[in-house]
């Protein structure tokens, strides 16, 4: 509290006697109506009382009007415009140095409103006490107390006492905490009740976490917090369906009858509302409330729902664990829906699964059958020369051991929706990321995991190189254009071998025989292979020679480097030399 100066001791003389004798005559159309004793932030100059003029027809001149802590009493002047208060305004008592050392409520004052102050430095001993529940009281200029009230002290800071009806009396019970940070200064109180006020108050689902088109049932509470009885109200209930925080006529989901009953102040009615929804995702919901109504601030009530994703909706597609020094970690998911899946509220951990990470703390949409990276560094960007609106960096990027370790990912109910454990078996290769073959074969299926085989080491934002949509039922070997001619007329002058094979992680050697049996080309050695390749054959051997005209065989030989299975395939192709025009 402030140090502040007392009033003589004949002030305090009177004010014992005004008091103690409160008059039994009409005094009580200016009343108290407002008392900010802890304010928000600095307490210096930002205390305030609030009177009004509860009259309908007169005006009242407080020139010699004062206001008591109790123990010592301030007199009301003016600050600009004077001391007369019409009938129906508020009237707000301001700390003198609140005009030039504060702001707090500027905002706020309306204009119709008559700011006062007083002549002392503060209001009485030194501000009213945030510790001491103090009496504050109103004296007319003739000394009668006019008003008085002790205020409470279960205050948020920031938050008034205000009276709640104001031709009541000043009992506790017509007292409460604003409901407003900072009070209603200068104008209606928040704790007086409208004319007119139905406010939605709560809302419930079961279940509370439902599946994708499971129905829902809503249970509204809607409350009468006016004075008066409301009829003819009807309840709806919009979904942000398409996450652009607005609700329209089109998000709506379900309504209510109108109900035609009147309810009666202070009583509630439980509305049901039934819906579902078609896709997954954590989405906001409103519900709000169609009446004549006083006060629109409470006739929508903002909600949350979230709908169970399902397994493997979205899927964890390709991880670099192990990149060069210098470049970042990070791993891709795919969203195999035939619809967008917004991954805001979604996390996604290690091994530790105890220890998430949020995804995305707002929007963040993969459009369907689309990819999204997860980096721990935005460098990943650069390196690979990406679009960046589809990679998120989340604000904690748990480091993947090369020794092996595990991702899981979450959605908005913490249910799993997919995870791998990976081992260093798997791609061991530094810098070559660990591509999933079929994003509808399981995570936990080895054999549905390969080391990228691009040039570039991984395919972020892109169908993996390893990718196949279906194992051929056995190997095949084709070569084309057979023959061929390679003497550079510019035409046939090489051949294309293609092959596919029935496993999914192989490595593979081509190698070129002549008629004799005699190695003369190697094409490929032990390379790490997708299902399906292509290679060219220019004509020429090992040490680059054109080969004779003849008949060459290549043999195609596949190892599945987990299971050791062999696969061999032999074609036969024919040099030729161009048939003459």
């Amino acid at each position: 509290m402030r140090k502040k100066y007392f009033h003589s001791a004949i002030s305090l003389f009177l004010i014992s006697t005004f008091l103690s004798v409160a008059p039994a005559f009409a005094l009580g159309q200016i009343i108290l109506s407002e008392i900010m004793f802890d304010p928000a932030g600095s307490e210096y100059y930002n205390e305030f009382i609030e009177i009004y003029n509860s009259s309908p027809t007169d005006t009242v001149d407080l020139s010699g009007w004062q206001i008591s802590d109790g123990t010592a009493a301030d007199f009301i002047i003016e600050h600009l415009f004077g001391t007369k208060i019409a009938p129906g305004q508020f009237g707000l008592i301001l700390d003198p140095g609140y005009f030039t050392s504060s702001t707090q409520y500027d905002s706020l004052v309306p204009k119709n409103a008559l700011i006062l102050t007083i002549d002392n430095s503060a209001f009485g001993s030194g501000g009213l006490s945030n510790s001491t529940a103090e009496t504050v009281t109103l004296i007319n200029s003739a000394g009668d107390t006019v008003a008085q009230y002790t205020y409470s002290l279960d205050n948020e800071p920031g938050h008034s006492d205000e009276k709640i009806q104001m031709n009541n009396d000043n009992s506790p019970a017509n007292w409460a905490n604003s409901l407003a940070l900072n009070g209603t200064p200068g104008f209606r109180n928040s704790a007086t009740p409208q004319n007119y006020d139905l406010a939605i108050s709560s809302i419930s689902f079961s279940p509370q976490k439902p599946d994708r088109n499971q129905q829902i049932a809503a249970t509204v509470l809607a409350k009468n917090l006016g004075v008066n009885p409301v009829a003819n109200f009807r309840v709806s209930l919009f979904v942000d369906i398409n996450f652009d925080n607005h609700f329209s006529e089109q998000e709506k989901y379900a309504a209510s009858e109108n109900f035609s009953e009147p309810l009666a102040p202070n009583d509630s009615l439980q509305i049901p509302l039934q819906f579902s929804l078609d896709r997954s995702g954590a989405f906001e919901l409103a519900c709000a409330v169609e009446a004549a109504d006083d006060n629109p601030a409470n006739d929508t009530l903002f909600s949350r729902i979230a709908i169970n994703f399902s397994a493997a909706d979205v899927v964890i597609n390709e991880i670099m664990y192990a990149p060069y020094s210098g470049n970042s970690e990070w791993f891709e998911i795919y969203n195999r829906q035939d619809f967008p899946i917004n991954l805001q509220e979604w996390c996604f951990s290690d091994a530790d699964s105890g220890q998430r990470s949020i995804l995305a703390d707002e929007n963040f949409e993969i459009p369907s059958l689309s990819f999204a990276l997860i980096a721990a560094d935005s460098a990943v960007i650069s390196e690979f020369n990406l679009s960046d609106g589809n990679i998120i960096v989340p604000k904690n990027f748990p480091g993947l051991n090369n020794s092996g370790d595990a991702i899981f990912l979450f959605d908005p109910n913490n249910n799993i929706i997919d995870h791998v454990n990976f081992l260093p078996e798997w791609s061991d290769k530094t810098g070559v990321s660990l591509e999933r073959i079929n994003p509808d074969i399981s995570s936990q299926d080895s054999s549905n995991w390969a080391g990228c085989v691009a040039l570039a080491g991984a395919t972020p934002g892109k169908q993996n190189s390893v990718f196949v949509s279906k194992l051929p039922g056995q190997a095949t070997l084709s070569i084309s254009p057979n023959p061929f001619s390679p003497d550079n007329d510019g035409r046939d002058d090489v051949t294309i071998i293609q092959y596919n094979l029935p496993f999914n992680l192989s490595r593979v050697k081509i190698s070129i025989f002549d008629s004799r049996g005699r190695l003369i080309r190697t094409l490929t050695d032990n390379q790490p292979s997708a299902t399906s390749n292509s290679l060219i054959w220019d004509g020429r051997d090992n040490f680059g020679h054109i080969c004779r005209v003849g008949i060459y065989i290549v043999l195609l030989e596949a190892i599945h480097y987990q299971k050791g299975v062999v696969k061999k395939i032999r074609e036969a192709v024919v040099v030729a030399k161009s048939a003459k025009k």
